[in-house]
């Protein structure tokens, strides 16, 4: 079968993160103008072998080009055992793009993370998490999902991530005392932010959070085409 021809975005930063649940087909159009989808993307679990319990994810057509933001097969059943026994958790399957577009009608999505290839997913907005969530709808951690449908996704902007996110990890002299304002060197760990303002992020002490005049920090999590920090999403599971 022939290579599907895919759009390639000139906006490589894009405006945020789609989440989406791992056991129902995800049908992939080229563009959302397209009427039928080129893939999709189905899932399977491994039910023997030392990777049992792990999710295989496959495609027709896309194959290898599939490299989104966080693809993750989760744990094997064993990992899992021995996560629990770590006093951790099993860790789930995770399926995570960036989002270039959003419309009323579903996304345009990054593909792959290194041609910049993007699809399109069609969505139904009654399966937002945040409709069928019995939790903060402002919490999301994919080993936590407490939704009424198995079809969900999950919408969060870049601000939205940033703020939840359990870690910013950034280069020591990239910190600065107040946006293009003067080096910050500190002992303090400033690695959780609490505010964005444009391309820039105030980091704070995950441990004096809310506390007035506690210690802060700023950093330029982007510029014009990349994301200039590591944004560590969920304690590092992902």
């Amino acid at each position: 079968m022939d290579a599907v021809k895919l759009p390639i975005t000139e906006n490589k930063v894009g405006i945020g993160l789609l989440h989406l649940n791992v056991s129902e087909t995800i049908r992939l159009y080229t563009t959302d103008t397209a009427s039928n989808p080129y893939d999709s993307i189905s899932f399977r679990r491994i039910e023997s072998g030392s990777n049992k319990g792990k999710l295989d994810f496959k495609t027709t057509r896309l194959g290898n080009r599939l490299k989104p933001y966080i693809l993750s097969e989760g744990d094997s059943d064993a990992d899992g055992e021995d996560h629990r026994n770590m006093g951790l958790i099993h860790f789930v399957p995770e399926l995570t793009f960036r989002v270039i577009e959003q419309t009323a009608a579903g996304f345009t999505i990054l593909i792959n993370e290194e041609t910049f290839e993007t699809s399109f997913i069609s969505i139904d907005p009654e399966n937002d998490l945040r409709k069928n969530n019995n939790s903060d709808e402002l919490f999301f951690n994919p080993n936590f999902i407490d939704s009424k449908i198995s079809s969900w996704f999950y919408y969060e902007s870049w601000e939205q991530a940033i703020k939840r996110a359990w870690y910013i990890d950034y280069e020591d002299e990239k910190l600065f005392d107040q946006p293009f304002g003067t080096n910050l060197k500190t002992d303090v760990d400033l690695h959780q932010a609490d505010s964005v303002a444009g391309n820039w992020i105030r980091v704070i002490d995950p441990h004096k959070r809310g506390q007035k005049n506690a210690p802060h920090g700023w950093v330029q999590w982007r510029d014009t085409d990349k994301i200039l920090v590591h944004i560590v999403l969920n304690g590092g599971y992902e």
